[in-house]
Parts: structure tokens; sequence; C-alpha cells
């Protein structure tokens, strides 16, 4: 799959270290669970330190999808380019717009529920490298 767009980039980078981080919380998790050794404690500092990049990534592309008007990529710009081929009675291009625009709704409520989770694992972090 090839990905031209910048967002498209920004999301797929974002969702793929969202769910890296997610599945080292899932050690985390068990880190905890069993007591964090010498063996993972590095993997698990590596992880944790992460964290802010993710969330300035995720931050960055839930700013774009919510932007004005004139900001590439966000929903009120498709609303104005869907508005746009309608009113120039080019329904396939009004259609294809919808579509994406469904897409990027869609990718906006996984991107607040990575937020959501990367603040779970902090917590998750601070635990486990407390001991």
């Amino acid at each position: 799959m090839k990905i031209t767009s910048t967002l498209g980039r920004t999301l797929c980078v974002t969702l793929m270290a969202g769910t890296a981080v997610l599945a080292i919380g899932t050690t985390s998790v068990h880190a905890q669970e069993s007591g964090v050794t010498e063996d993972n404690r590095p993997r698990i500092e590596k992880a944790c330190a992460r964290i802010p990049n993710v969330q300035d990534r995720i931050d960055a592309a839930i700013a774009r999808i919510n932007g004005a008007a004139d900001v590439r990529g966000s929903l009120a710009w498709l609303d104005t380019l869907i508005q746009k081929a309608t009113d120039a009675g080019r329904t396939d291009l009004a259609t294809a717009l919808t579509n994406r625009r469904a897409v990027r709704e869609a990718s906006l409520s996984v991107l607040e529920l990575r937020k959501a989770n990367l603040v779970e694992f902090e917590a998750l972090c601070a635990k486990a490298l407390a001991s």
C-alpha cells in the first residue's frame, strides 16, 4: 500500500507507534505482576521514554483533522471540497470525498482511543519503574 499524503503517513506512523507502545504495555502489565527484572528494565525504560513523542504525534494528527477549512486534510477542508464537487455536479468526486471524510472521522476516533491508552500506559510506566 502506497501512502502519499503527509497526513496519511503521519496517521500510519502514529498508529504503528501506538500499537507498538500498547504491545509493550502488555509486557509492562506482565512486568508489574511479576516485578521488573534486570532483563526487561531497559526495554521498559525505552518504551516509556517514547511516550512523549507518541503523544506529540497523536496531538498533531488530531489538531490537523480538527483544523479549519484552510488546513489541508482537515474535516472542514474535506467538507469544502465536497461542497465544491456537489455544486459543480461532480457526484463521483463528491462520493469519493465523502468516503474519505468517513475514514478520516474513524481515524480521529482511533487516535483519541490511542491517546487515552497512552495515559494509562504512562501510569503503568511510573509504577513499573518506581520499583
